[in-house]
């Protein structure tokens, strides 16, 4: 199912408000939104995956970690292996790794989840969720995603090779113009 960056919005908006409802009051909040049946259909699934006991917050082993841990070289992830750390943001850490469980080769980047509020799990398990839903060549697919033995949740996606949207423009000194440009492809994504 393929949907535009505004029904995702709307996806993204309507789950965050009924997912903490209980199911017998999430129809009233629905049925005063006029919703197409492409966003209706990704929002139920969306919600019954959240419901389904089956998420890694409802997990025993995830409690908010006070001993946040980046991941060194070589460090196993189930059937993943770090090679290095390729980058840190607001919201943890993004790695190189390669499959290392003898199946086949692939390479993969692992974001790493290191601040330990409570919104910023559920946020991150939103996105886990929508990630695994998307199919577009502009973005990174997800592959895999778990917790790690000190609960720190992670999820496994593509690895794409090169810079920044940022460093490429700076790099290139890019007017304005191209910047606009890349900026929609990436909205259009």
């Amino acid at each position: 199912m393929s949907l535009s960056a505004a029904q995702w919005s709307q996806v993204e908006a309507l789950f965050a408000e009924a997912v903490d409802l209980p199911r017998a009051s999430r129809g009233p909040t629905l049925e005063r939104v006029a919703l197409d049946g492409a966003v209706l259909t990704e929002l139920l699934a969306l919600l019954a995956a959240a419901d389904s006991g089956g998420d890694f917050l409802s997990r025993p082993v995830m409690v908010v970690s006070s001993a946040i841990e980046s991941l060194g070289t070589g460090t196993r992830l189930g059937p993943w292996r770090v090679l290095r750390l390729v980058g840190r943001g607001g919201m943890g850490e993004v790695y190189e790794a390669e499959r290392a469980d003898g199946q086949f080769e692939q390479r993969a980047a692992i974001k790493l989840l290191w601040q330990d509020s409570i919104p910023l799990l559920e946020r991150f398990q939103v996105e886990r969720q929508i990630l695994a839903r998307l199919e577009h060549p502009g973005i990174a697919r997800l592959l895999d995603g778990g917790v790690t033995a000190a609960g720190q949740p992670y999820a496994v996606m593509e690895y794409v090779e090169g810079k920044t949207v940022i460093d490429w423009c700076r790099a290139r000194a890019s007017p304005l113009e191209e910047r606009l440009r890349l900026f929609l492809q990436v909205c259009e994504a």
